[in-house]
């Protein structure tokens, strides 16, 4: 057990704990020291903005290209050294931005870099956890990365707020020292992967049994009867995933329920990185500008929201992971988002910040109605959304499927790093109302397409779906040998 709850909260954190470098950069920006740095300190805020831009949406571009770069080598090479290929990649590109000479060019490099990492790792750590936990604790694994997520965004926010009293403006260190934090969980994950072993599902579906059982036994820390029940049962849905494709994922890709999977995994993760949480983590200094305006009392309420997020999820993950369904968590997480979105808009629209770092009545409610919403999203789309997406996809298109999902959110995080700041700038509290508005459309959307996973083993999942398939096929052919064969199928596995 021990080590199992060291896969989802070390390798995870370890992993998610480099990410928050993107969403640290919103306030390293804001930093006198590093604007002065790369020459741009008196110029104008179109030229902030454009800098504040490039620098997050070059590391996404980066994190999406490693996303699909990470694919075949995750179904070549294993996920334990891809990802420590993935670590590596990603210490590199920290090392470069620490070290840039003065010159955004470099800098921007080694973002790009820096991205290749991230983007392998997103994908890894996700589908590695959920095809090494136990069924009745996936949820509060998966979770775990999201948890561990929070620790690292909550640290990146002091340090910038630190560095900002601490340390002299005129001096690199100002800005170097939250940017170079980044180097230590990265080179923790590379390492912490020689410790472990290479997933059991990943083993078996290569017919490398004995490597398998020997993986699973370590995992589970024993060789029971219910482990061997469990390698029966990956065993059995691995040969008939085989029968039915024939060990071609084209195969796999012209069934319908597969498409509809792909479909799913898809849509949740573009629902998760466009709740605006991530908007609001990546700049969370702007956002807050706009209640208290300029100063660093947004900074400082920046560490609060990073406080607010660890309470949050770490509630969730110990307490609520495994008790609340996925399908409720999903939807009433957004629905309270979309509630506390709109209700921001509103209050910052009739009445807007004072300025001067005075915060006023209205500012207050504000900012709560925003912790509000960070906690809905730290218990329901925050942890689950990372494990969600692979529970629900077939062994023969799981390593394929994350990384479409994946590359999905990098798209998205691209998008709103570019569009926020001018969102900010431009439009203001209708930022807030546009994002409340995609809430109230993922609360509908999982009403009617999420499927409960809970508790359940991902040869359970695959049953579930391919006896949907079966009945479908049913309604839509009255019978013969498409329903014949589904239905073999779907009792084989």
């Amino acid at each position: 057990m021990s080590k199992v709850l060291a896969l989802g909260t070390g390798a995870p954190g370890t992993d998610s704990n480099s990410d928050p470098d993107m969403m640290s950069f919103g306030g390293t920006i804001t930093l006198a020291s590093y604007q002065s740095s790369f020459g741009y300190q008196e110029s104008s805020s179109s030229k902030v903005t454009q800098v504040s831009s490039l620098a997050v949406g070059l590391q996404q571009c980066g994190s999406f290209i490693g996303c699909f770069a990470i694919f075949p080598l995750a179904s070549r090479l294993g996920r334990r050294l891809s990802m420590q290929l993935s670590a590596a990649v990603f210490v590199v590109g920290a090392v470069v931005q620490t070290a840039s000479t003065h010159h955004l060019s470099s800098f921007y490099v080694g973002r790009i870099v820096a991205g290749l990492g991230v983007g392998g790792t997103s994908v890894l750590v996700p589908l590695y956890a959920s095809e090494m936990s136990p069924k009745k604790l996936r949820g509060r694994i998966g979770s775990g990365y999201q948890f561990l997520f929070t620790w690292g965004i909550f640290a990146s926010y002091w340090a910038n707020y630190g560095v900002s009293k601490g340390i002299d403006a005129t001096s690199d260190k100002q800005w170097q020292i939250p940017i170079s934090m980044q180097i230590i969980p990265g080179a923790l994950l590379g390492l912490g992967m020689m410790t472990i072993p290479e997933s059991a599902r990943w083993l078996a579906q290569r017919n490398r049994w004995d490597e398998a059982w020997e993986s699973l036994k370590w995992i589970r820390a024993s060789e029971g009867p219910d482990v061997r029940d469990e390698m029966d049962e990956i065993r059995e849905a691995v040969e008939a995933e085989q029968r039915v494709t024939r060990g071609s994922l084209r195969v796999e890709l012209r069934r319908k329920v597969t498409v509809f999977r792909l479909l799913l995994s898809f849509t949740v993760m573009m629902c998760q990185v466009c709740t605006g949480a991530n908007a609001l983590a990546y700049f969370s200094p702007q956002f807050f500008t706009l209640v208290v305006g300029e100063g660093t009392e947004a900074l400082l309420i920046s560490g609060v929201f990073g406080a607010v997020k660890i309470i949050s999820c770490g509630a969730f993950v110990f307490f609520l992971s495994e008790r609340l369904g996925r399908r409720l968590a999903f939807c009433g997480g957004a629905i309270f988002m979309s509630v506390c979105l709109f209700c921001v808009a509103i209050v910052v629209k009739v009445k807007p910040p004072p300025g001067g770092g005075v915060v006023d009545g209205a500012g207050i409610a504000v900012v709560a109605l925003i912790y509000l919403a960070i906690i809905a999203y730290n218990m329901s789309w925050g942890p689950l959304g990372w494990i969600y997406i692979a529970e629900v996809l077939s062994p023969q298109t799981r390593d394929l499927g994350v990384a479409i999902a994946l590359g999905t959110q990098w798209i998205f995080n691209i998008i709103w790093s570019v569009a926020t700041p001018y969102m900010i700038t431009n439009i203001g509290w209708a930022t807030f109302l546009f994002f409340a508005a995609i809430n109230a459309f993922s609360a509908v959307f999982s009403w009617f397409f999420v499927k409960e996973t809970m508790g359940k083993s991902l040869e359970q999942m695959e049953r579930e779906f391919n006896s949907e398939a079966a009945d479908m096929s049913s309604r839509t052919h009255g019978g013969g040998y498409e329903l014949k064969e589904g239905s073999e199928h779907a009792e084989r596995v």
